[in-house]
């Protein structure tokens, strides 16, 4: 599928942007990207719903960031109709229903493009693995930060009281 994130400098930023946020290297984000566009492609022929592996669905998570791109471009231009993000509700019966769903892609998978690489795709009934989520980074970045100020102001505080107590006694 020839596609890619907008011109070539910002196909180029999104990649960067990708591996920074998941510590990858730029090459490994950029073969996430390509296992994206497959992924993207079999929910395009699919009958139901795909499910992507953890790797894949944090290109996905990025990707929707990109609204022109992904609803315009992507939805609007290549696919021809929308695709929406479906997340699991919670629970194990929603579990179970996303399992059976990633193995019915990773089937689907091998027809058209081979064996799919273990890194990116692992083989099991559960799609998730230990990547860090894109919106959790900037949280937890956030929440650093907040942490850091909260304490410098307190240390603060707490000195002018100091110094004001002995000043005027």
């Amino acid at each position: 599928m020839a596609f890619s994130i907008g011109d070539e400098n910002t196909h180029s930023s999104f990649i960067k942007r990708l591996a920074k946020e998941n510590n990858w290297s730029t090459s490994g984000a950029g073969r996430a990207f390509d296992e994206y566009k497959k992924f993207l492609y079999l929910g395009a022929i699919a009958d139901g719903m795909v499910t992507p592996s953890d790797a894949i669905d944090q290109v996905w998570h990025l990707h929707l960031l990109y609204t022109e791109s992904y609803w315009t471009d992507l939805c609007g231009e290549v696919l021809k109709r929308s695709f929406h993000h479906g997340p699991s509700k919670g629970g194990k019966a929603e579990g179970e229903k996303f399992g059976a769903c990633y193995l019915a892609t990773l089937r689907a998978y091998e027809p058209h493009f081979g064996t799919p690489p273990a890194d990116l795709w692992p083989v099991g009934s559960q799609p998730q693995t230990n990547y860090q989520r894109v919106d959790m980074i900037s949280l937890q970045r956030s929440f650093a930060a907040k942490s850091t100020f909260a304490a410098a102001l307190s240390f603060l505080a707490g000195a002018l009281i100091i110094a004001a107590f002995f000043l005027w006694n």
